[in-house]
């Protein structure tokens, strides 16, 4: 048999298809097969990146982090403060079509065990740490008030992911506009000023647009 010379392009067209086919048909109703199907592929060389329709969703939101130019162009940008840096990655975070179709698809498979504790796994060693670099910075320009980096970091991502909007804290999804205000005060409390007025009212939007698919 030949082999894939080209991997990597592989994996992307069958994050694609299956990103399709997940917004298509739901989550829980589209099969491997589907997805085989759709890419005219053996089930052998979509089990060869991926064993399961969970490995492919959590490979979806892995790509929207790590996978992301634009964002890794904000995360090296000279021309901003630390504080102008972590706003910006929000923004893009938020408005990112495909985490927010990710997002609406992931947030309902935390009552798996194994997604729920790779996803915090992922944000509490991973994504906290991009987060800690960036809050270094402010804390070097002056934008951000001098503290523990990583402790800051690990909080912010804790009620980010888990606290305004999740399974894992069950309340009534009017309460959204709240948390966030209050998330917004406790940031400007320990001297992280990362929301404004207007990423305020995205953020809202955001997380009653997630709360909506739960």
């Amino acid at each position: 048999m030949a082999r894939n010379k080209y991997p990597e392009r592989t994996v992307e067209k069958i994050l694609e298809v299956s990103l399709a086919l997940f917004n298509e048909k739901g989550y829980e109703k589209t099969t491997i097969q589907d997805i085989v199907n759709a890419l005219g592929m053996s089930k052998g060389a979509i089990y060869h990146h991926f064993k399961s329709k969970d490995e492919i969703i959590e490979a979806l939101s892995e790509r929207c982090y790590h996978g992301d130019v634009q964002l890794e162009q904000l995360r090296r940008a000279s021309d901003k403060t630390g504080i102008e840096k972590l706003r910006a990655i929000m923004y893009r975070q938020i408005q990112n079509e495909e985490k927010q179709q990710i997002d609406a698809i992931s947030i309902n498979l935390w009552k798996n065990p194994k997604i729920f504790m790779n996803g915090m796994s992922e944000n509490m060693s991973v994504n906290s740490q991009i987060v800690e670099g960036i809050l270094k910075e402010g804390m070097e320009d002056g934008s951000i008030r001098k503290q523990d980096a990583q402790c800051a970091a690990q909080v912010l991502m804790l009620l980010l992911n888990y606290w305004i909007c999740s399974p894992v804290v069950l309340a009534d999804r009017s309460a959204i506009p709240a948390k966030v205000s209050y998330f917004r005060k406790l940031c400007d409390d320990i001297g992280i000023p990362v929301i404004d007025d207007i990423l305020e009212q995205e953020l809202t939007a955001y997380f009653r647009t997630l709360a909506n698919s739960m």
